[in-house]
């Protein structure tokens, strides 16, 4: 389950941040997670409470922002939804597609006091 060690890397990036900060405890924590990025946004959030104690992030909230996924093709210029990473354009049929948005992993903000 590589959700618990994503978990585990965003309590050490609030951790090391509230330590730099001067802060002595993590209120909250918002993660952007993409549709295709491959992660369970379900599952980082269960992961991250089961992990928090003992640290400086015991009993912040975690805030998942799940990002849809949104594809270009750069042949006829259209933006869509892929439902995956590897996509064929649904106007032309092109296999040139990118992926625009969606794959993103990312600590976006956290509160700490």
């Amino acid at each position: 389950m590589h959700e618990m060690s994503i978990a585990i890397s965003i309590i050490d990036i609030v951790e090391s941040y509230a330590k730099e900060n001067g802060a002595g405890k993590v209120l909250s924590v918002t993660v952007d997670i993409g549709d295709l990025s491959g992660v369970d946004a379900e599952g980082v959030k269960f992961c991250y409470e089961a992990s928090c104690a003992g640290s400086l992030a015991q009993g912040s909230e975690i805030v998942i922002n799940k990002i849809t996924a949104a594809g270009w093709c750069p042949i006829c210029e259209t933006e869509f939804r892929p439902p995956h990473k590897f996509v064929m354009c649904p106007d032309c049929e092109s296999f040139g597609c990118k992926i625009i948005c969606g794959e993103q992993l990312e600590v976006r903000e956290m509160k700490v006091e």
